[in-house]
């Protein structure tokens, strides 16, 4: 009786022994499939930001200038009187600047014509990121609610009236454009026309500013001749 008792008991422990068994087989499988788990789900560390190429967004810059003597078939002057290279800003329509370029790196480059009957500046300004179409819809709308204002300068500052949109069908070369014409009163000298065309490639804004003769007609004309060739080589860019 005693020996049938004691195996009774034995073969208790022994199923008892065995439920454990199996409960920490479960639980290690569970911890190990958790652990397996956050291992999956586990973010991996930030890529570093790419570093800007300073020197290729300034030579973007520096393509799209017209060539030396590319003004002579309008009737430029053969070469420029000013050639650089600076951050230059863009136009500020009643003291109210751009501020879509504020994003990515931008570089600019500058050149100016000065001959007999036609005067032309070229600033070209180029962007690592910010598309050209979204700084000329600023600059669109900012020369849209601008009328009269005196220009920001060092000295003989003049006073400008806008004069409105251009017609201007986008050139060979450029994706957008964008023209206006103003009436300038400086404080030394008498009135002239200057109008200005904006041309977009990519991240690459030309803009060219003419003015020629004594009459707005004048000064339009002369931007016209002008743009293409400007255009040509923003294709360039």
């Amino acid at each position: 009786m005693r020996w049938r008792v004691l195996v009774c008991v034995l073969g208790l422990l022994t199923a008892v022994t065995a439920g454990c068994g199996d409960d920490g087989e479960r639980a290690g499988a569970a911890a190990a499939s958790s652990a397996a788990t956050s291992a999956s789900v586990s973010v991996a560390p930030p890529s570093p930001s790419p570093t800007v190429d300073r020197a290729a967004v300034q030579a973007r810059a520096r393509a799209a200038l017209i060539a030396p003597d590319g003004l002579v078939p309008a009737g430029g002057a053969r070469a420029p009187k000013e050639d650089d290279d600076r951050l230059w800003a863009f136009e500020s329509y009643c003291a109210k600047g751009v501020t879509a370029n504020a994003a990515g790196v931008s570089t600019s480059s500058r050149r100016v014509w000065s001959g007999i009957g036609l005067y032309v500046a070229q600033v070209v300004h180029a962007n690592s990121s910010v598309p050209g179409t979204a700084i000329v819809a600023e600059l669109r709308a900012n020369a849209a609610a601008c009328k009269q204002y005196t220009q920001i300068c060092e000295a003989n500052c003049s006073d400008i009236t806008m004069l409105g949109p251009v017609e201007l069908a986008v050139p060979t070369g450029a994706e957008a454009a964008f023209a206006l014409c103003e009436r300038r009163d400086p404080p030394n000298a008498g009135p002239y026309h200057y109008c200005q065309a904006y041309l977009v490639r990519g991240t690459v804004v030309s803009l060219v500013s003419v003015t020629s003769g004594g009459t707005l007609g004048q000064s339009q004309s002369a931007m016209k001749k002008v743009v293409p060739i400007a255009a040509a080589a923003l294709a360039k860019a």
